[in-house]
């Protein structure tokens, strides 16, 4: 598999979602030449972001990010209380204020279609993903969890 091809956003992936969450923790900081370092409050939290990011098949860019968001809003069971724990986390504010409000702005302009795509897909699903409740779920094949919850991903062109 090509390195620029993550295989999480394969549709039929079969790796577990704890390695695919690894996996795009290291594509990650390949990209942005880093490995981020956050405090232990936001772990819980990254990582159910990034399982997010894993079930839908969301790269990490800035447009995948605010597709991300939008799954998160769509397509799961996260709640007001924990989106504003996670936006008002000091990690979070430091990385939004890094990219800029111009960068997000274009950023989210570009994944408009995708967003649009992801709230008919969430509309379809058989049940939302648990923001709370992905550790269950780390060491099922991502086939399983999506089939479970009735992901069905847009086909992605090579």
């Amino acid at each position: 598999m090509p390195e620029s091809t993550p295989s999480y956003r394969d549709v039929d992936c079969a790796s577990t979602l704890r390695d695919c969450i690894a996996h795009l923790r290291l594509e990650d900081a390949k990209a942005r030449d880093v490995a981020p370092a956050f405090a232990p409050e936001t772990q819980r939290s990254l990582t159910a972001h990034d399982s997010v990011h894993v079930i839908f098949a969301c790269d990490t860019s800035d447009r995948g990010e605010a597709i991300a968001h939008a799954w998160m809003l769509l397509g799961t069971d996260v709640t007001h209380r924990q989106l504003l724990n996670v936006t008002g986390a000091r990690d979070h504010t430091r990385i939004v204020r890094e990219i800029g409000v111009p960068r997000r702005l274009s950023a989210l302009l570009s994944a408009l279609p995708a967003i649009f795509d992801a709230a008919l897909r969430a509309r379809r699903m058989t049940h939302r993903w648990s923001w709370n409740g992905y550790e269950a779920w780390l060491d099922k094949p991502l086939t399983e969890i999506r089939a479970a919850h009735g992901v069905i991903l847009p086909v992605r062109r090579r």
